[in-house]
């Protein structure tokens, strides 16, 4: 993962808005944050990991910076590329806004959304490409997994900030421990032990549950039967014996059971013959009960023959009366309306009074006519009244509208008066902002040369630093070889004194001396102790060699560096940074102020653009107004006619009334009077003709129902309760007479003399005596049913109990034995956590050696301990020891020094960085940034370092160092500076690059 241009505003400290371009930071590889202490450089670092993550390390207040002002809204935008793609992100934190309408704040929530780019070019252009996700929650999950980075794993391999790391080196194992577990995300493995621990005991429950039915399922077999078998634990291993007494228990209760089942069945037999005699006699006794009812019933009928007689004759006569119960009513009710018709005549003529109470039909039909006529003539002045007020209403209207249009042209008038002077000061602002943008390119042309400069001098700064480094470096290799050339001539001297002990060695009896030819030796020279050899001599020489060499390259480089810095300091030409930062900013402040005047042309140019349409517009109004007021005047003179002439027609109309309207109430009202007369009239003369019709009809009726009178058929007529009383009872005593006769009738009642004896009573006691008899036969044969049942039932659970128990036992022998080992019950007593993290600490160990070596220049290396502190037994082999090899001995880590302490645990979390990478499926981390601790590191030891950073870098990395140490600023050209603002409010940054 690479970060590749980063922006922010109202963010912590920073009350302003902020780009820093990543790209251009990191060409060299290296990179420096650096500025006066808490002035906010880790809030750059806080801002990446917000963006990415959406919270900060350590962080609950509000991130909206309390500098800026509460309604700038706050964000962050980054971009960031992966082996995925380039993407940007863009988050706002939650932040208390002013509210929209109203006094106080609102809380505004936390935004985020993420685009996925598609080329280069839109990495500066804010807010394109392609929209992946716009909430935070599903934002977030989606950068998670393009990174491959949870923000704990970030943290320890993006950020490394140093004094988590110096805790890391120091603390305790156990401590450790749980850092580890942490980072390594070794829950899995934890969840893994757990999670067979607990399957373990489960199935030793199961196993044990299991058995436990077994001897449940037994006890429940045998009962409470005697000799039932003992469950002893040698009883798992062969269970033959168990099922062997479980069938012979079930046998002998089967064959209890078919003996009682045999007796049950004999003593069913003989109740069931009792209860056939006692149905019989039961069944005698109601033929004698039906055929006594029948009889007395037909002996009752005789004696009211003659009552029986006359209900049939009224019943009949009732029922030819109620066929003309309907004509009867209607006649009723005709007589009645013509009665009430007759009276509604009379009632009419008396409301209506006057001439209308004697006037017949033609009369009233003349008089009808007249008031209509009238109404018509009424009706059409009342509107012209009626309209009179809304006349009146349109000449007030038009009176105000004359003085609106009168107003409306002074108006328009004044301001149009005054355009010509705010057109003049529109033009010199022209004139000023053109001038302004003609001066830009000069402001961005100095700017330019400006900012060179600047890096220029930082340039130089850096190389006369770099060339002081390497005359010192020379000077140390000038002393160097000339240690190195003493030691070449001792050793050369040396070995000379001792060359003839050489010769002596190489003589051989026999053999002639190199030197004299002789071929005896009697006393050959020895070479005195502790002289030099010849290898050791050459071996000298070599070293004098490599010695001249160095300092060769050590004197070419302090003049290479010297050269360029006298170069450099030419082209500054005596000036100074400060000197040039000041002339900078106040270029940067002028080009400012005319981009400023120029970006206000074009709508100054519009503002007097569009003081002409309004010019124009105005003088139009102007014209339309006076038309406007010449039609109200019009208008007015027009209707003011129209008034006067309705009002003469009105007084004419109504009269000795107060208006037409009520003129017009007075005719509408005689004229309903004669209306309402007409309408009684008619309704009257068709009553009276309805009744007569009715009544006609009646008589017919009456006749041909065979009554001599209406009268009579009203006499005969009865009440419909009644009537459905009598019917029923004629209906009942012909049903009866009817039923009796049948049941006489019957072959088995006409047999009967009556002298029958059904003799029940002992039919019954027989049959209770023998039933009783059966359902105690029966009661112990359903016992012994169900004992038998219930033994072979509780049999089939106890064989299944017993197929389930060594079933259960044979599967989870596997997974007890895999628990017990998991748990640390093996050879080294060691628990799958702790293997695991033990394996991972020893590859974190084994990569930061290899940089540790560097940074102590040979002096340090880590080591992974059994014991720290004591702490074997919790620690499980996660203890550090420092191994000091100018001295030979093991250290404790908490023994080094502040400096060490820094290299050291930087050392450890590059290693834990590295570890990390590899374990999150080998991710790139294109960008490294590492915060502070290298102010406690002298001039070498800063070397050693930033030689590992360099590699880093080297590496394809983007090393950004946060610090605020002088020497860094001299040695990394790159960078990003960050100070209070000069109004003490907040800080800003600076790139340079």
């Amino acid at each position: 993962m690479r970060v590749r241009r980063l922006a922010f505003r109202a963010l912590g400290p920073y009350p302003g808005e902020h780009t820093v371009d990543l790209d251009r930071l990191a060409v060299s590889g290296l990179f420096l944050l650096c500025g006066p202490t808490g002035s906010g450089k880790s809030t750059i670092i806080d801002a990446i990991t917000f963006a990415l993550y959406g919270s900060i390390e350590g962080v609950k207040e509000r991130l909206h910076s309390d500098h800026a002002e509460p309604g700038v809204e706050p964000y962050v935008e980054l971009v960031f590329e992966t082996s995925a793609g380039l993407y940007r992100v863009w988050r706002s934190p939650e932040y208390q806004r002013p509210k929209l309408r109203g006094t106080g704040t609102t809380t505004q929530n936390t935004q985020a959304k993420l685009f996925r780019l598609t080329s280069e070019d839109q990495i500066g252009e804010a807010g394109s490409g392609e929209l992946v996700s716009a909430q935070a929650s599903e934002a977030g999950a989606e950068i998670q997994e393009l990174v491959g980075l949870s923000k704990d794993q970030f943290l320890q391999t993006i950020v490394l900030p140093q004094g988590q790391f110096a805790r890391f080196l120091t603390t305790k194992p156990d401590e450790r421990q749980k850092l580890l577990q942490t980072i390594f995300n070794t829950r899995v493995f934890q969840e893994t032990q757990e999670y067979l621990r607990t399957e373990s005991l489960q199935a030793g429950e199961s196993v044990k549950k299991a058995r436990q039915a077994v001897a449940t399922a037994l006890t429940a077999l045998w009962g409470d039967r005697e000799g039932a078998p003992e469950i002893v634990e040698t009883t798992w291993k062969d269970t033959a014996p168990l099922r062997a007494a479980g069938t012979e228990l079930v046998g002998g209760v089967r064959g209890a059971a078919a003996r009682l089942e045999a007796e049950a069945a004999a003593a069913k037999g003989r109740a069931d013959g009792a209860l056939m005699r006692l149905r019989s006699a039961q069944r005698l006794t109601g033929l004698l009960l039906r055929r006594e009812r029948a009889r007395a019933v037909l002996a009752s009928h005789e004696e009211q023959a003659d009552e029986m007689a006359a209900g049939r004759a009224r019943f009949r006569r009732a029922t030819a009366a109620g066929g003309l119960r309907s004509t009867l009513a209607r006649a009723d009710e005709t007589a009645a309306s013509s009665r009430t018709a007759a009276a509604a005549v009379t009632e009419a003529r008396a409301r209506a009074g006057g001439e209308i109470a004697a006037l017949e039909r033609e009369g009233l039909d003349a008089l009808r006519d007249s008031f209509r006529a009238r109404l018509t003539a009424l009706e059409e002045v009342r509107g012209r009244e009626a309209a009179l007020a809304a006349q009146e209403r349109e000449l007030e209207r038009l009176a105000q509208e004359a003085a609106g249009q009168r107003a409306t042209r002074e108006q328009h008038q004044q301001r149009l008066d005054t355009i010509p002077r705010e057109r003049s000061a529109l033009q010199e602002k022209v004139t000023e902002a053109a001038a302004a943008e003609a001066r830009l390119p000069a402001h961005a042309a100095e700017v330019e040369r400006l900012s060179s400069l600047e890096k220029t001098a930082l340039r130089f700064a850096g190389v006369e630093a770099e060339a002081a480094k390497a005359a010192k470096r020379a000077a140390a290799a000038q002393h160097e070889a000339e240690a190195a050339l003493r030691h070449e001539m001792e050793m050369r001297d040396s070995w000379l004194d001792g060359i003839a002990g050489d010769l002596a060695a190489e003589l051989q009896d026999g053999r002639a001396c190199k030197v004299c030819g002789s071929t005896e030796h009697p006393s050959p020279a020895r070479r005195a102790a502790g002289s030099a050899t010849k290898e050791t001599a050459e071996a000298a020489r070599a070293t004098r060699v490599s010695a001249d060499t160095a300092v060769a390259e050590a004197l070419t480089e302090a003049n290479r560096l010297v050269t360029q810095a006298e170069e450099l300091g030419a082209q500054l030409g005596g000036r100074g940074t400060a000197e040039i930062s000041a002339a900078l900013t106040a270029a940067r402040d002028g080009r400012v102020l005319d981009e400023v005047l120029a970006a206000q042309r074009e709508d100054l140019t519009e503002k007097v653009g569009a003081l002409a349409t309004e010019e124009e517009t105005l003088r139009a109004a102007i014209t339309e107004a006076g038309e406007a007021l010449s039609r109200a005047k019009e208008q007015s003179a027009r209707i003011s006619g129209e008034v006067s002439e309705a009002r003469s027609a009105v007084e004419k109309a109504r009269g000795e009334h107060a208006s037409v309207s009520e003129a017009l109430d007075a005719a509408g009202e005689r004229l309903r009077a004669v209306e309402s007369v007409r309408a009684a009239l008619t309704e009257a003369a068709a009553a009276e003709r309805d009744a007569h019709t009715v009544a006609s009809s009646l008589v017919d009726a009456s006749r041909d129902a065979g009554f001599e009178s209406v009268e009579e058929a009203r006499a005969a007529l009865l009440p419909e309760s009644e009537l459905r009383e009598l019917e029923a009872t004629v209906r009942t005593w012909d049903a009866e007479a009817a039923s009796a006769t049948a049941t006489l009738a019957e072959e088995e009642i006409s047999a009967l003399t009556g002298a029958e004896q059904p003799e029940v009573e002992r039919h019954r006691a027989e049959w209770e005596e023998l039933t009783a008899l059966s359902e105690q036969a029966g009661d112990r044969r359903g016992a012994a049913r169900r004992d038998a049942e219930e033994a072979a039932r509780c049999f089939h659970e106890f064989e299944g109990a017993l197929d389930a128990e060594a079933a259960m036992a044979e599967g989870v022998r596997a997974l007890v034995r895999m628990a017990r080992v998991v748990q640390g019950n093996n050879s080294r007593s060691m628990r799958l956590t702790t293997y695991v993290l033990l394996r991972r600490f020893e590859d974190v160990v084994r990569a930061a050696n290899m940089r540790l070596a560097t940074m102590s220049d040979g002096r340090y290396e880590l080591r992974r301990a059994d014991e720290e502190g004591g702490q074997r037994a919790r620690g499980q082999g996660l203890g550090l020891e420092v191994m000091d090899y100018t001295t030979g001995k093991v250290r404790s880590p908490h023994t080094l020094s502040g400096g060490e302490t820094f290299y050291t645990s930087l050392a450890l979390a590059l290693g834990l960085a590295d570890v990390v990478t590899d374990e999150s499926g080998g991710i790139q981390l294109g960008t490294l940034f590492v915060d502070e601790g290298f102010g406690t590191l002298d001039a070498d030891t800063l070397e050693n370092v930033m030689r590992v950073l360099q590699s880093l870098s080297r590496g394809g990395r983007a090393v950004g160092i946060v610090s605020h140490v002088t020497e860094l600023r001299n040695q990394i050209h790159e960078q990003i500076q960050v100070d209070h603002r000069r109004e003490g409010k907040g800080s800003t940054l600076t790139v340079v690059a």
